[in-house]
């Protein structure tokens, strides 16, 4: 995508967080976490939502937690789905 001149968007990497967390690569989830905040691209809720729901489901509540808190020190309201 990126070698044809097409930025990655919020929904693109989304998209990518959502399937890698299917595959239980939390680890990579949040690598791309990072690399869309260091690309400038600001996470939404369904991000957010995305990883909290993976990281609880592997047990890694203290992580999620994290998740969480970065959510709302971005100024992102936690829903009843989070």
């Amino acid at each position: 995508m990126i070698s044809r001149g097409y930025a990655p968007n919020v929904v693109t990497y989304t998209s990518l967080i959502f399937g890698v967390c299917n595959l239980g690569q939390w680890k990579e989830a949040t690598r791309l976490l990072d690399q869309m905040l260091s690309e400038g691209v600001f996470p939404n809720i369904f991000t957010f939502n995305v990883l909290v729901d993976t990281l609880c489901k592997d047990g890694m509540v203290v992580e999620a937690r994290s998740v969480v808190q970065m959510m709302i020190h971005r100024h992102i309201e936690p829903s009843t789905i989070t």
